[in-house]
C-alpha cells in the first residue's frame, strides 16, 4: 500500500493509495532495426531465432534467419543499464538507475511489468534458466541476487565480485564472471541450484595467469569455457587446457568443432 501525505503544517491529509491501481506507464515509441543505427549490445538466442537489444534504441529485436528479416520492435524504458533475456520466460529483463528491474514479455509488446529491485544501480544482470541473477555494489565488497520468475528474491551473497559479463551454462548450473576492479583477475562461478539459490562458488588455481577478457563462453556440454583472451579452460577445475594463440571477438560452437572470430581472421578449431 502507498500512502499519499498531502496539505499544509496544520492541515495534513494522508490518503492510502493501492499500488495495483497504478498501471506502468508505457515504454516510449522505438524505431524499427532497419531505422536505427544496427548495433546490438546483447545478442542471445531463443534456441529458434536470435534475439538482441540496443540501449541506445530502447528496444529489443528478434531475428529470423529463416526469412533474414527483424520481427516487430519490443520496446524498453529509455536509458536501460543492463538487458538480459530468459528464452524460458520468454522475457526480456532491463535494469535501470537506482536498481529498478522491469520484465518486457516478448508476446506482449509496450506491457512492461515491475518486476524486482537491487539496492543499487544493477552492474550486472543474466538469466540463469528462469531465475534471474544481478550484481550491484551493495554489502561488502558487492553482491550477487537471484530472482523467481515472480520477483521475489531467491538468495543474496555478499563478499562478492562485478564483472562486465556474467554467463550461464544450464549443464553444470554455474555462473561464470570475472573479478573486474581487482588484481590479479581472474576467473570464477557461482552454482545455482534448481530452486535458484547460489550453493556453491570457485574459481580458477591461478593468479595473475588469467588474462580477463570478454567474452565468456561455455561449450554446449559444459566441458570448456573460452575467454576473449583465447584461453581454453575445462569446467571442473578451470585449468587451463590451451590456447587459441589469438584473442577473440566470439566463439561458438557447431557438430562438434569451435569456431573463434578474432579481428584478423576467422577460424575453426
Amino acid at each position: 500500500m502507498l500512502y499519499s501525505i498531502s496539505g499544509g503544517i496544520n492541515s495534513l491529509s494522508i490518503q492510502a493509495v493501492s499500488l495495483a491501481s497504478i498501471a506502468e506507464p508505457t515504454p516510449p515509441a522505438a524505431r524499427s532495426w532497419a531505422e536505427a543505427a544496427p548495433k546490438a549490445d546483447v545478442i542471445l538466442s531463443d534456441g529458434n531465432n536470435l534475439v538482441m537489444a540496443s540501449k541506445v534504441e530502447h528496444a529489443a529485436y528478434s531475428f529470423d534467419p529463416q526469412t533474414w528479416s527483424h520481427h516487430s520492435v519490443l520496446p524498453l524504458y529509455v536509458n536501460p543499464l543492463q538487458i538480459t533475456f530468459s528464452p524460458i520466460n520468454n522475457v526480456f529483463y532491463a535494469g535501470y538507475a537506482q536498481g529498478a528491474i522491469y520484465a518486457f514479455p516478448r508476446n506482449n509488446p509496450g506491457k512492461p511489468n515491475w518486476f524486482s529491485a537491487t539496492p543499487y544501480s544493477p552492474q550486472g544482470l543474466a538469466t540463469a534458466g528462469e531465475y534471474v541473477f544481478a550484481a550491484d555494489p551493495s554489502g561488502a565488497w558487492a553482491a550477487h541476487f537471484t530472482f523467481a520468475p515472480t520477483g521475489n528474491l531467491v538468495s543474496n551473497p555478499e563478499w562478492n565480485r562485478l564483472s562486465r559479463q556474467y554467463e550461464w551454462d544450464p549443464v553444470t548450473r554455474r555462473m561464470y564472471f570475472f573479478r573486474d576492479f581487482t588484481s590479479p583477475n581472474d576467473l570464477h562461478w557461482e552454482q545455482i541450484d534448481g530452486d535458484g539459490t547460489i550453493v556453491a562458488d570457485g574459481e580458477s588455481p591461478y593468479h595473475g595467469e588469467v588474462v580477463a577478457k570478454t567474452p565468456i563462453r561455455v561449450a554446449p556440454d559444459g566441458s570448456r569455457v573460452v575467454i576473449g583472451s583465447g584461453q581454453v579452460f575445462d569446467s571442473p577445475g578451470l585449468n587451463i587446457a590451451g590456447n587459441l594463440a589469438t584473442t577473440v571477438a566470439d566463439i561458438a560452437w557447431l557438430n562438434g568443432d569451435t569456431y573463434a572470430i578474432s579481428d584478423r581472421i576467422s577460424v575453426a578449431i
